[in-house]
């Protein structure tokens, strides 16, 4: 798989992407002779309970028609006719019979059909009328055990940067007109029905160029405005430490209008009561729609446990209209972080790999060992690099200096046939191999001493790919028949139903 990230690396984009399908389905009635049948009933279903439903037969015959009924169903659910089974519907009228149908508690969300079949006699013929009823079942996923958050600092290591957005350990604390704040649970994100506060953690905005960010919108109930406060709990190194982002807010439908919002971060000591507000190191109102920089100095914190928070306000006009604010990649920055290492490398001490394809293949040492080491591909005075691997475990990029899981050891374990690199992190280690066979580079990935599996709870690779190379691609092999010509940056997974094949050549 060729992610997004490597692309634009490439100096590439592409999206990728399917419309939903449209589904539907013939009505529930069916005719033979002079009988009509429709099953009467919910289309959906939202709990596995009894459900009523009912069989309207009308017939054009001039005289009366008794015939039986059946309904068929599958997968465990269960319908019922009672003695009705038996039908009688007089001339030139209309008979309807009661049933119930119940799906089981273990039904999926799905489209499931309830049959029925009204078999008579009509001058001499034996006919049945066949009409399919397809209902949707809307249970909701069953509740899954979700490990409690404990909110407590979150250790910043020194001398390094740190990506606040991507913490598992937050909390919430709406602060609106009469009413007391409410603290919401650490984890809490969503939409709170009473104020309407608004809060979406790590996702994707496109504010002038596409960032990650936190999405946050203030209170706007009638008589309800206030505040939106995300808190972050944090241990602070002893040394100088900032709080880098960018921020704006979202784009007004047509003829729609906003006044902007006060984007506001403050800091309170860490055992400060749970709904105190800290002391205002940053504070900007804006209407901007594309992405505004800001920066807080935290030094005089240094050493101490606090509360980051970062506070989303309507502004002083108190006008809540289009106040979706984004907060852009926040990144706690302590002392002096090592500066990233040069791509293409400008060092020529490497290593040798081998040969694939008539290209020389060369190892660079990295910083996070395979993660970010560059490799090379040379021949005849040309070269093309490839800035390590990106690997994905627990929704976090183990490649990023910038993530929460700290890379506390890299150990090379190579042998002579392939170079092995260990990395250590806190909950279990990234093992890494590379070497060179059948004309192609090759690697593995895989984990050792992680944690036991638990409900819910596995910790395993979720992603593994390229990372980001030194040229740009002119032509994308995407399998039998799909190629791409001077691509823009783009995603390409591979599934039933995007692509049928993990091979990609470019």
């Amino acid at each position: 798989m060729i992610t997004g990230e490597a692309m634009r690396a490439w100096g590439f984009g592409f999206a990728l992407c399917l419309a939903p399908a449209a589904w539907a389905f013939d009505p529930p009635v069916d005719a033979a002779g002079p009988l009509t049948v429709r099953i009467a009933g919910p289309s959906t279903l939202s709990e596995a309970a009894p459900a009523p439903y009912a069989v309207v037969i009308e017939s054009k015959a001039d005289s009366a028609i008794s015939g039986r009924l059946r309904v068929a169903v599958i997968d465990g659910w269960t319908a019922t006719l009672g003695s009705a089974a038996e039908f009688t519907v007089p001339a030139r009228s209309t008979a309807k019979v009661d049933f119930t149908v119940t799906p089981p508690a273990s039904a999926f969300a799905a489209h499931y059909p309830v049959h029925v079949f009204a078999d008579f006699a009509y001058e001499g013929a034996q006919l049945t009328v066949h009409p399919v009823l397809i209902v949707e079942t809307k249970f909701g996923a069953p509740a899954r055990p979700r490990k409690p958050v404990e909110f407590k600092p979150f250790e910043a290591g020194p001398d390094s940067a740190l990506a606040l957005w991507r913490l598992a350990v937050y909390r919430a604390v709406i602060h609106s007109a009469s009413r007391e704040p409410q603290v919401m649970s650490p984890g809490w994100q969503g939409s709170e029905p009473e104020s309407r506060a608004n809060l979406v953690w790590n996702t994707r905005v496109e504010r002038g160029d596409s960032r990650e960010a936190i999405g946050m919108h203030p209170p706007y109930s009638p008589g309800r405005t206030g505040s939106l406060v995300v808190e972050i709990p944090l241990q602070l190194p002893s040394q100088p430490a900032k709080l880098t982002f960018a921020h704006a807010v979202r784009t007004p439908d047509p003829g729609g209008r906003g006044d902007g919002v006060t984007f506001r971060v403050r800091a309170v000591a860490w055992d400060a009561p749970a709904t105190a507000l800290g002391e205002v190191l940053f504070s900007r109102h804006s209407n901007s729609f594309v992405w505004e920089e800001g920066e807080a100095d935290l030094s005089r914190f240094a050493g101490r446990a606090i509360r980051l928070q970062l506070e989303s306000h309507p502004g002083p006009a108190n006008n809540t209209n289009y106040d979706m604010s984004y907060w852009a990649e926040p990144v706690l920055i302590t002392g002096t972080p090592p500066p990233a290492a040069p791509f293409p490398p400008a060092s020529a001490d490497s290593s040798a790999l081998g040969s694939a394809g008539g290209f020389e293949v060369r190892l660079w040492r990295g910083a996070r060992g395979l993660l970010d080491a560059p490799i090379g591909f040379r021949k005849n005075g040309r070269a093309l690099y490839m800035k390590g691997f990106s690997v994905r475990v627990g929704g976090y990029q183990l490649e990023d200096p910038q993530s929460p899981i700290a890379l506390k050891q890299v150990s090379d374990e190579s042998d002579s046939q392939k170079r092995r690199v260990r990395h250590r992190f806190s909950h279990f280690d990234l093992m890494g191999e590379l070497w060179v066979d059948e004309g192609g580079l090759k690697s593995r990935w895989w984990l050792e001493n992680a944690p036991e599996p638990a409900p819910w709870e596995v910790t395993y690779i979720e992603d593994a790919a390229a990372g980001p190379w030194s040229g740009v691609a002119r032509r994308v092999y995407a399998s039998v028949g799909n190629v791409l010509e001077e691509p823009q940056a783009f995603r390409l997974s591979f599934d039933g139903h995007f692509l049928a094949t993990s091979f990609v050549g470019l």
